[in-house]
Order: C-alpha cells, then sequence, then structure tokens
C-alpha cells in the first residue's frame, strides 16, 4: 500500500506511521526527512538525475517520462530520448522539466516544479 509522506514524498512499503517516523527505522528516521532507514521512501515525481542518485543506475533511455517547457504546459508523455532531443532543441526554455515516469503517483499536478 502506498503512503503519502508529503507532496513529493511517498512510502512503498506501508511503514510510514502518522507521527511522521519509519516504524522500521531508528526513532531517530523521520520520514518527513525523505531518508528513513527501511528503503521504502521514495520521490513521487523524480527526475532523471534523482533517479539515478536514489536507485543507482541511469534513466533508461526507452523509459517513459513527463516533461513540459514551462510551468503552464501541460505535461507530454514520451520516452526519455525524445525529451532529451526536445530540451536540447529547445535551450530558451529555462523551466524545462523532465520527470520520471517509474512511480504510480502519474504525472505531477498542474504547476508542480522538480526540486
Amino acid at each position: 500500500m502506498l503512503v503519502e509522506i508529503d507532496r513529493d514524498f511517498y512510502c512503498s512499503g506501508n511503514r510510514y506511521k502518522p507521527n511522521g517516523y519509519c516504524q522500521v527505522g531508528t526513532p531517530s528516521s523521520e520520514c518527513t526527512n525523505k531518508r528513513g532507514n527501511c528503503g521504502c521512501c521514495h520521490r513521487k515525481y523524480p527526475t532523471p538525475a534523482q533517479y539515478c542518485e536514489e536507485y543507482g543506475q541511469e534513466y533508461p533511455d526507452d523509459g517513459a517520462v513527463y516533461y513540459r517547457f514551462v510551468p503552464s504546459d501541460p505535461w507530454t508523455l514520451n520516452n526519455f530520448k525524445i525529451a532529451k532531443n526536445q530540451q536540447q532543441q529547445d535551450k530558451r526554455y529555462i523551466d524545462f522539466a523532465i520527470v520520471c515516469s517509474c512511480t504510480p503517483w502519474g504525472k505531477p499536478p498542474d504547476g508542480w516544479r522538480p526540486e
């Protein structure tokens, strides 16, 4: 069962307690600090760089991503390779965002921006 920790993170193992602590981690491992010891705390909408940091491998070129040019645009679903090409072709968009579609939370809400 998925448990929402906050707007950006979730617990994939149903180990998050309402008091903000991970029931598997040490008493000081707050889920709200996003780094509990249980390994079930994940970003809802990781960027490819955050995915690599969290899972220890590059996001695959054929992996699904959502991307948009500016925050007011709707999210577009495509593969990572196409999104990277779009980003390289349109460098004038400094707010270009790519988000991996590797979690069950779907596309980010309108107006959402990566950390």
